[in-house]
Protein backbone atom coordinates (compact mmCIF):
# COMPACT_ATOMS: atom_id res chain seq x y z
CA UNK A 1 0.00 0.00 0.00
CA UNK A 2 1.13 3.57 -1.05
CA UNK A 3 0.76 6.58 1.47
CA UNK A 4 1.18 9.65 -0.03
CA UNK A 5 1.43 13.05 1.78
CA UNK A 6 1.37 10.33 5.07
CA UNK A 7 1.87 12.84 7.68
CA UNK A 8 1.49 11.43 10.72
CA UNK A 9 0.66 8.21 10.44
CA UNK A 10 -2.67 7.44 10.93
CA UNK A 11 -3.72 5.31 7.53
CA UNK A 12 -0.44 3.73 7.43
CA UNK A 13 -0.42 2.45 11.09
CA UNK A 14 -4.70 1.65 10.40
CA UNK A 15 -3.24 -0.39 7.14
CA UNK A 16 -0.20 -2.13 8.53
CA UNK A 17 -2.59 -3.18 11.39
CA UNK A 18 -4.72 -4.62 8.88
CA UNK A 19 -1.58 -6.85 7.61
CA UNK A 20 -0.44 -4.65 4.57
CA UNK A 21 2.73 -3.70 3.39
CA UNK A 22 3.11 0.06 4.03
CA UNK A 23 4.98 2.79 2.27
CA UNK A 24 4.61 5.97 4.15
CA UNK A 25 5.74 9.25 2.24
CA UNK A 26 5.49 12.36 3.11
CA UNK A 27 8.31 15.38 2.39
CA UNK A 28 8.68 16.72 6.03
CA UNK A 29 11.75 14.75 7.79
CA UNK A 30 9.99 15.99 11.00
CA UNK A 31 6.21 14.51 10.61
CA UNK A 32 8.11 10.97 9.38
CA UNK A 33 9.92 10.77 12.61
CA UNK A 34 6.28 11.90 14.43
CA UNK A 35 4.53 8.72 12.01
CA UNK A 36 7.52 6.65 13.11
CA UNK A 37 7.20 7.56 16.85
CA UNK A 38 3.01 7.09 16.61
CA UNK A 39 3.85 3.52 15.16
CA UNK A 40 6.22 2.32 18.01
CA UNK A 41 3.56 4.28 20.53
CA UNK A 42 0.74 1.74 18.80
CA UNK A 43 3.67 -1.54 19.23
CA UNK A 44 3.69 -1.01 15.29
CA UNK A 45 7.44 -0.70 14.74
CA UNK A 46 7.79 -4.29 13.82
CA UNK A 47 5.24 -3.97 10.86
CA UNK A 48 6.42 -3.83 7.19
CA UNK A 49 6.40 -0.13 7.12
CA UNK A 50 9.31 2.10 4.65
CA UNK A 51 9.19 5.58 5.97
CA UNK A 52 9.97 7.60 3.07
CA UNK A 53 10.99 11.30 3.47
CA UNK A 54 10.64 12.81 -0.13
CA UNK A 55 8.43 14.68 -2.81
CA UNK A 56 5.49 12.47 -3.40
CA UNK A 57 5.89 13.38 -6.85
CA UNK A 58 9.40 12.74 -7.31
CA UNK A 59 9.01 9.45 -5.31
CA UNK A 60 6.35 8.30 -7.45
CA UNK A 61 8.52 9.29 -10.91
CA UNK A 62 11.04 6.75 -9.80
CA UNK A 63 8.60 4.17 -8.38
CA UNK A 64 7.63 3.88 -11.81
CA UNK A 65 11.27 3.66 -13.50
CA UNK A 66 11.92 0.88 -11.14
CA UNK A 67 8.74 -0.93 -12.06
CA UNK A 68 7.40 -1.07 -8.48
CA UNK A 69 3.93 -1.96 -8.18
CA UNK A 70 1.05 -1.09 -5.20
CA UNK A 71 -2.33 -3.06 -4.91
CA UNK A 72 -3.65 0.26 -2.79
CA UNK A 73 -3.32 3.89 -2.96
CA UNK A 74 -4.12 6.76 0.19
CA UNK A 75 -3.07 10.10 -1.08
CA UNK A 76 -4.09 13.43 1.31
CA UNK A 77 -2.40 16.02 -0.47
CA UNK A 78 -2.47 19.41 1.14
CA UNK A 79 -3.95 22.43 -0.73
CA UNK A 80 -0.65 24.31 -1.00
CA UNK A 81 2.99 23.36 0.37
CA UNK A 82 6.63 23.59 -0.60
CA UNK A 83 8.60 20.27 -1.32
CA UNK A 84 12.52 19.88 0.32
CA UNK A 85 13.65 21.49 -2.40
CA UNK A 86 11.65 24.33 -2.84
CA UNK A 87 9.32 22.88 -5.20
CA UNK A 88 5.51 24.79 -5.32
CA UNK A 89 2.68 22.19 -4.61
CA UNK A 90 -0.68 23.42 -5.32
CA UNK A 91 -3.20 21.06 -5.16
CA UNK A 92 -5.43 22.90 -8.52
CA UNK A 93 -1.99 22.72 -10.41
CA UNK A 94 -0.41 19.53 -9.40
CA UNK A 95 -3.15 16.56 -8.18
CA UNK A 96 -3.99 15.74 -11.78
CA UNK A 97 -0.45 14.59 -13.22
CA UNK A 98 0.17 13.13 -9.69
CA UNK A 99 -2.93 10.80 -10.04
CA UNK A 100 -1.78 9.41 -13.46
CA UNK A 101 1.42 9.24 -12.35
CA UNK A 102 0.04 7.05 -9.45
CA UNK A 103 -2.25 5.17 -11.74
CA UNK A 104 1.88 3.68 -13.41
CA UNK A 105 2.52 2.46 -10.11
CA UNK A 106 -0.27 0.45 -9.36
CA UNK A 107 -1.07 -3.27 -10.18
CA UNK A 108 -3.91 -4.04 -12.73
CA UNK A 109 -6.42 -4.82 -10.20
CA UNK A 110 -5.53 -2.51 -7.17
CA UNK A 111 -7.63 -3.18 -4.24
CA UNK A 112 -8.74 0.66 -3.60
CA UNK A 113 -7.54 4.64 -4.56
CA UNK A 114 -8.11 6.66 -2.22
CA UNK A 115 -7.81 10.30 -1.93
CA UNK A 116 -8.75 13.15 0.37
CA UNK A 117 -9.39 16.41 -1.13
CA UNK A 118 -10.99 19.45 1.50
CA UNK A 119 -9.68 22.42 -0.58
CA UNK A 120 -11.79 24.23 -1.91
CA UNK A 121 -10.28 25.42 -5.12
CA UNK A 122 -11.21 21.90 -6.38
CA UNK A 123 -14.73 20.78 -6.36
CA UNK A 124 -15.63 16.85 -5.83
CA UNK A 125 -17.10 16.59 -9.27
CA UNK A 126 -13.60 17.86 -10.64
CA UNK A 127 -11.89 15.02 -8.06
CA UNK A 128 -14.62 12.32 -9.44
CA UNK A 129 -13.72 12.82 -13.02
CA UNK A 130 -10.11 13.13 -12.75
CA UNK A 131 -10.37 9.62 -10.83
CA UNK A 132 -12.57 8.08 -12.86
CA UNK A 133 -10.81 9.09 -16.53
CA UNK A 134 -7.75 7.70 -14.68
CA UNK A 135 -8.56 4.80 -12.78
CA UNK A 136 -12.03 3.71 -14.88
Amino acid sequence: MLNLFGYTGGATLACATAGAEVCHVDASKGIVSWARENAVASSLDKKPIRWIVDDCAKFVAREQRRGSRYDALIMDPPSYGRGPGGEIWKLEDCIYDLIQQCAGVLTDTPLFVAVNSYTTGLSPAVMEYMLKTTFC
